[in-house]
């Protein structure tokens, strides 16, 4: 009896040193694979990074430089809706020519970045869950930001839609759902019209990203 508990014990052994050896053997793949290892950030330190950095992300994807603009072509909400953050406090990128300015914020804690850009004629402010870690736009909380009548990122689309109205639907390349809409307002004094653009980007029937924009 005693031997065959000492030949347990020694095979217990033998096999937990070897599970230790198949840990150790392939550790780093299974610790990425289970705690989900991030990505180094992308540093930013100029307006060519800046854009290189966000044009990989999904954010860019609901910018107006990206979906295009076109009086009259997506539908109304059902009342006027913004992104409303005060962007004055935020790092920004500049340059003389070529893709305007670029600033924000990023919330390490939660993966999401809020950015405004800005042009000749229009401008976007933009808030979605980053792909990628980025360093070099300024700190802050952002997992509370919403749109003025309430909607906050990882929204479904059903709810979205109750809010804001039906909307215009179209289908990324990469199957991810835009949700799109369009009023105008006159300037006074200046015969002037500005189009308001809000668009949803929508993966897994969740919210990913959202951008307010204005062109005159």
């Amino acid at each position: 009896m005693l031997m065959r508990t000492g030949r347990a014990v020694i095979g217990a052994r033998a096999l937990h040193a070897l599970v230790l050896l198949v840990v150790f053997l392939a550790g780093p793949t299974c610790v990425g694979s289970a705690a989900g290892s991030k990505q180094a950030p992308f540093v930013v330190h100029d307006c060519p990074s800046a854009w290189a950095w966000f044009d990989k992300e999904p954010g860019y994807g609901v910018t107006l430089m990206a979906v295009g603009a076109g009086p009259g072509t997506y539908a109304k909400p059902t009342a006027p809706d913004s992104i409303t953050m005060d962007f004055s406090r935020a790092m920004h990128y500049y340059t003389s020519f070529g893709r305007g300015c670029l600033g924000g914020f990023y919330d390490s804690s939660h993966d999401v970045a809020a950015l405004y850009a800005w042009h000749e004629n229009y401008d976007d402010s933009v808030v979605f869950f980053v792909h990628r870690p980025v360093a070099g736009f300024t700190a802050a909380m952002l997992l509370s930001v919403r749109t003025v009548r309430g909607v906050a990122l990882g929204t479904t689309m059903d709810r979205v839609i109750a809010i804001e109205g039906h909307g215009t639907r179209t289908v990324t390349k990469a199957g991810a759902q835009l949700l799109r809409y369009e009023w105008r307002q006159s300037m006074r004094g200046s015969g002037l019209t500005t189009n308001f653009y809000l668009t949803f980007l929508f993966e897994r029937d969740r919210l990913v990203a959202m951008d307010y924009a204005k062109r005159v």
